[in-house]
């Protein structure tokens, strides 16, 4: 089933930070749009999932790259990418973190249930 990506201001700016390529976020929308289910389940955010990108062009693999989180609404065929990583920055997500997520994905769902 086709998903809509929709990019958050606050991942967008982190992209821009990491000045991440178009090729990493396609990667990114491949792997979901195939399995939407791939990312693990981060506990204490409400569902938001993580799931790991290589970059070739930077000489990453999976384990060394970035770290995606989203959010997938199944129903409304959305998938809202919240928040992005560099392993090189930090590997998982504090608990301010986590709960700042839990926040954005309930306020999300809001919106989709509307």
């Amino acid at each position: 089933m086709k998903r809509t990506f929709v990019y958050t201001s606050g991942y967008e700016q982190r992209a821009k930070y990491l000045k991440l390529g178009d090729s990493v976020e396609r990667s990114f929308e491949r792997e979901v749009s195939v399995l939407p289910e791939k990312g693990s389940i981060i506990p204490g955010t409400g569902g938001v999932r993580k799931i790991r990108i290589g970059s070739e062009s930077q000489g990453m693999g999976k384990r060394g790259a970035y770290r995606f989180f989203y959010a997938d609404f199944a129903g409304a065929r959305i998938v809202y990418v919240l928040w992005i990583l560099s392993k090189r920055e930090q590997e998982n997500i504090s608990s301010d973190e986590k709960k700042a997520l839990k926040y954005l994905i309930g306020e999300l769902a809001k919106e989709v249930n509307k």
